[in-house]
């Protein structure tokens, strides 16, 4: 009785203070994350939202993580200090300007070289290419010119219609041949427009002439009764910038007929989507690019690049008289590299895009194709004296082919091997 009494005393007197202290007890617990550890209640912990940590940060840029290369090429940047990776000599008038790996990309390439529509010999204040069906243009200082490649001669006759807006001044439109006007010259009108030119002589393209300042102009809906409509313009490479620390071994080609593309048919080539530059064996028109730089013995090369026929050369140094030094060659069914004499043979032929790691260090030279190591030997002892992309002795064994980066190290990169090839790889996507 005593304890019935007891408790039924004890526990009203309970009810207000238990259920209070389970909940204190129960609203906290122990909350962790990242190996830290804190005492919060149940609202406080369900109040945090978990974010998963952020996925590790993408290579950065390779000659940052991996410096000391002395020459080094590439479409994409590989120093922070980069500005113009390659300058590019267009088609239809042979200028040439220097380009930013941006400006590769982002239509600004195109826009220079053209793809119907470029701008002539007097440069406008603003110029945009809207490819073959039209363009827009303004002009402040001096007679300006928007041109279109198409050919013809004598007595032929050229229709062309479109529609003009944003018109002010007053506007030409003629042929030209021999930087001389080549038929009668007509007016362009607001609005829709139709105008039939009779050629005077040989012509080579059709002539905007902004007559008068300032002028502008928009056109749209170009159409012209030509066969030859237009030729899609091409831009070819004249340098690669060198963006290795040195920055003194530019690839240069001054010869127009042996520079290789990186604008066909008014298209950036791509090699599985990024930029790449286009080497092409024609009879008696090989594709090459010089450099006059030298160093000795260890010299690690990473390349990245793709043949679509056999026995070329993609990348060489030396002379005639085989005391050569040559980074990568096709034979025999093989990739090989070899300074002075000794074939060091790698992977099976194929053509299809590949990353070469070449080590020349003597007796422990080395070519890893994809990442994995093919072959090992001795490559001679020869200095690299020189070297061409893309060919052999001035065309010999010229490629078929793409390449889109090449690195040259004056030390054994061994240890650093898998770091740049995972760099390379992620850019790529090679392998």
């Amino acid at each position: 009785m005593g304890l019935g009494l007891g408790l039924g005393i004890w526990w009203p007197t309970q009810t207000s203070i238990i259920p209070g202290l389970l909940k204190a007890l129960c609203a906290r617990a122990t909350y962790c994350e990242n190996k830290l550890c804190t005492t919060a209640t149940l609202e406080e912990i369900a109040a945090v939202r978990y974010t998963p940590p952020p996925p590790p940060p993408p290579p950065g840029l390779l000659l940052e993580d991996y410096p000391g290369a002395s020459a080094a090429y590439s479409l994409r940047n590989l120093i922070d200090t980069t500005t113009n990776v390659v300058r590019v000599r267009r088609s239809s008038d042979n200028t040439e300007q220097d380009f930013t790996s941006t400006e590769i990309t982002d239509g600004t390439l195109i826009t220079f070289t053209g793809i119907g529509f470029y701008e002539g010999a007097n440069l406008l204040a603003t110029f945009t290419s809207n490819g073959v069906d039209g363009f827009e243009a303004t002009d402040t200082a001096s007679f300006g010119n928007v041109e279109l490649n198409t050919e013809g001669v004598l007595n032929d006759v050229v229709e062309i219609t479109f529609d003009a807006s944003n018109l002010t001044g007053n506007i030409d439109v003629f042929l030209v041949g021999n930087a001389q006007i080549k038929s009668n010259i007509a007016i362009v009108a607001s609005g829709a427009n139709t105008i039939t030119l009779t050629a005077t002589g040989n012509f080579d393209f059709l002539a905007f002439r902004m007559q008068n300042q300032p002028s502008s102009i928009t056109v749209n809906n170009f159409t012209i009764n030509r066969d030859i409509l237009p030729p899609p313009l091409q831009g070819y490479i004249s340098k690669w910038y060198d963006q290795s620390s040195l920055g003194l071994n530019d690839a240069v080609q001054s010869t127009a007929t042996n520079q290789p593309k990186l604008v066909s048919n008014g298209v950036v080539v791509l090699d599985n989507g990024k930029p790449a530059i286009e080497f092409i064996d024609t009879f008696q028109k090989p594709n090459w690019l010089n450099t006059s730089y030298s160093t000795s013995q260890p010299i690690s090369v990473a390349l990245v690049g793709k043949s679509t026929t056999t026995n070329f050369d993609v990348f060489y140094s030396g002379d005639t008289s085989q005391t050569r030094v040559q980074q990568l060659n096709y034979e025999a069914q093989n990739y090989f590299s070899l300074f002075a004499g000794t074939i060091i043979e790698g992977a099976l032929y194929d053509n299809n895009r590949h990353l070469w790691f070449n080590l020349h260090n003597i007796t422990n030279s080395s070519m890893a194709q994809d990442g994995v190591i093919t072959a090992t030997g001795n490559n001679g002892s020869n200095s690299l004296t020189g070297f061409q992309i893309g060919s052999m002795l001035n065309g010999q064994y010229a490629l078929n082919g793409y390449i889109q980066e090449l690195i040259l190290y004056p030390s054994d990169q061994s240890a650093n091997r898998t770091g740049i090839e995972t760099n390379i790889n992620t850019e790529y996507t090679i392998y």
